[in-house]
């Protein structure tokens, strides 16, 4: 969710100055208010990013920085006729290349795995209601209940 509101430190606020920031009050927003801000706001959750293949993620490791100087550097020695440092500096991109390479690619899963969750849901205060709801339509400004060993 993004917001043109001013960078706060939340943790600081006191309940009714957090309400003032976000113009909302202790009885939560109206249900129309809701469906504005959320018009407005779009939905609370992340951006989805279309799929990654393992080749692509590859081909992106080999295009970092240090890849190619490491590769550079290689060369020059192989060119050189330093074998010995040259056969290092290879086996060090290799071990770079190959660490970067499962790293992103267990973090991508990890995050596609994620998503993949079921729709996590929370209690807010609409209008004086408690209303049960799905955290995708959360909105700046919402009321929330929240009880010992509730996911947050």
């Amino acid at each position: 969710m993004t917001s043109s509101k001013p960078s706060v430190s939340w943790h600081s606020l006191a309940a009714a100055e957090t309400l003032a920031v976000l113009d909302s009050r202790p009885d939560g927003l109206s249900p129309a208010e809701a469906g504005e801000r959320l018009a407005r706001y779009g939905p609370n959750q992340f951006q989805v990013s279309r799929p990654v293949s393992a080749w692509t993620v590859l081909l992106g490791q080999l295009r970092s920085v240090i890849v190619l100087l490491l590769g550079a550097a290689g060369m020059v020695a192989f060119y050189t006729g330093d074998v010995l440092d040259g056969a290092a500096i290879i086996a060090v991109l290799v071990l770079n290349v190959g660490i970067g390479f499962a790293t992103e690619l267990q973090a991508r899963r990890a995050m596609a795995a994620l998503l993949a969750l079921e729709v996590a849901r929370a209690r807010v205060i609409r209008g004086g209601q408690l209303m049960d709801i799905e955290a995708h339509n959360l909105v700046l400004g919402d009321v929330l209940e929240v009880a010992a060993g509730d996911a947050v």
